[in-house]
């Protein structure tokens, strides 16, 4: 298998950043803890990119944060590249927050 790579858009990183400022305000430990376990699933992705569930849209598939299972990873897999297109709260509806919906 390919050497794959691994790009955020903007909004996974306004995502990522919301949630980080979030939890900080409430709980700084569990912040560097979510986003640690945000890190390793972006890890797991680029190790099984094909594992996550393929969602009706585009080609994104979504993948649960490991040991977080109320936030999601949104992406996409083209060969080589992963992108990470948003990171939400599971309870948010995926789509009302993916592009051109």
């Amino acid at each position: 298998m390919a050497i794959l790579r691994l790009q955020e858009t903007p909004q996974a990183q306004t995502d990522l950043d919301g949630i980080e400022d979030f939890l900080a305000a409430r709980d700084p430990d569990a912040a560097v803890r979510v986003i640690h376990a945000v890190a390793q699933t972006y890890q797991s992705i680029l190790d099984w990119p094909e594992l996550g569930t393929l969602l009706p849209y585009k080609g994104v598939r979504m993948r649960l944060v490991s040991g977080f299972s109320q936030f999601l990873v949104l992406y996409q897999f083209e060969s080589p590249v992963v992108t990470i297109v948003r990171v939400i709260r599971a309870s948010q509806d995926w789509t009302r927050v993916l592009p051109d919906q």
